[in-house]
């Protein structure tokens, strides 16, 4: 009842809009508006991780939905949501996307509202990877703050491609939180702005976090030229082209936590889409033209653009099997090994 109090209460455009909801003897119902694109569990899943320009465009909607929730005095707790299956792998489970490549905050099952400014809560949630600090201290009591913590976490994980906390055991977990104990890869290149701002926001201490406002300021946000509004639907399922990116660079650098050549050859690699995009998007290109060689049965090669025609996604227990435009058919399994049939046979 106190998750349908709130969230029937909210109307932003960047929340999951809360419709109708009804009972029976046994359950409640709660229908909420459809997001077609699933969610960045999926997206990341796909992806590994997100390059500087697309996170900036997730984290500014994310960040006008949490300035509309706090403006209402609601605290999420765990807008970055996600479950631990027993291989511990992160889903991001209620950030969604819509049809149009918004992102929408659902899941208000651990929201709370504060009766006045200067509240604090004591209740102990959240999930381990994501849990401020304080509310695993629990002596002082937590507010707004946990959300801007959840924030970093959320900017640390799209960027590097796990959360920054993250072990197999959750007791390790929590005292990794609680010692702010991180790092940011080698292998993995990220810009200083991108640093800095991680730093900042994963302070253990609640009153030197930056508020929402401070964060927007940052540098991260300004070494664009721009920020797209939204992104277009081909990066569900690979990196932004070289050309998109370059419409909103200020300088053609810092922008991207992938190289081009790296962009390059995971743009062209078999990827996994939601299945209910086939009914509008099996005969359209999925990303932008990539020039690829394609080895010939006579041992030469030629320079051709492939693209997925048509896909059907078993990854949550095979792989995908997917037809290309030069009518070859393959499957990708989920342990990386391919199987591909030649149109000629």
């Amino acid at each position: 009842m106190s998750e349908i109090r709130i969230h029937r209460s909210l109307r932003q455009s960047n929340i999951v809009a809360f419709e109708h909801f009804f009972e029976d003897s046994e359950n409640v119902y709660i229908l909420l508006e459809m997001c077609q694109n699933q969610t960045l569990n999926e997206l990341l899943r796909r992806r590994k991780r997100l390059t500087e320009l697309e996170t900036q465009c997730y984290i500014v909607q994310i960040v006008s939905a949490l300035k509309y929730l706090h403006s209402h005095r609601v605290i999420h707790r765990e807008y970055c949501y996600f479950f631990i299956d027993l291989y511990f792998s992160l889903k991001l489970g209620n950030l969604f996307l819509t049809d149009k490549m918004e992102i929408k905050i659902g899941d208000f099952g651990l929201a709370t509202k504060l009766e006045f400014e200067g509240d604090k809560k004591r209740t102990i949630c959240g999930t381990p990877n994501y849990i401020a600090p304080e509310i695993l201290d629990g002596k002082q009591g937590h507010s707004y703050e946990v959300d801007i913590w959840s924030l970093g976490v959320i900017l640390y994980t799209l960027l590097i491609g796990k959360p920054p906390f993250e072990t197999s055991d959750v007791k390790t977990t929590y005292s990794r939180i609680k010692k702010n104990s991180y790092s940011f890869p080698d292998h993995i290149i990220i810009s200083e702005d991108a640093k800095n701002l991680i730093s900042k926001i994963l302070t253990l201490d609640p009153k030197k976090r930056p508020s929402l406002d401070e964060i927007m300021n940052h540098n991260f946000f300004k070494s664009a030229k721009s920020i797209p509004k939204l992104l277009p639907p081909s990066t569900l399922a690979c990196p932004p082209s070289a050309s998109f990116l370059r419409q909103f660079s200020a300088n053609n650098g810092g922008i991207s936590s992938q190289s081009p050549e790296k962009q390059r050859l995971e743009s062209t690699a078999p990827v996994s889409v939601h299945p209910t995009l086939t009914k509008t998007t099996s005969h359209t290109k999925l990303e932008t033209k990539e020039k690829i060689e394609v080895k010939e049965s006579t041992g030469g090669t030629s320079t051709q653009s492939i693209y997925v025609k048509k896909w059907v996604d078993y990854s949550s227990k095979y792989g995908l099997g997917y037809l290309l435009s030069n009518d070859a058919t393959g499957v990708f399994f989920n342990d990386s090994t391919k199987l591909i049939l030649d149109p000629r046979g």
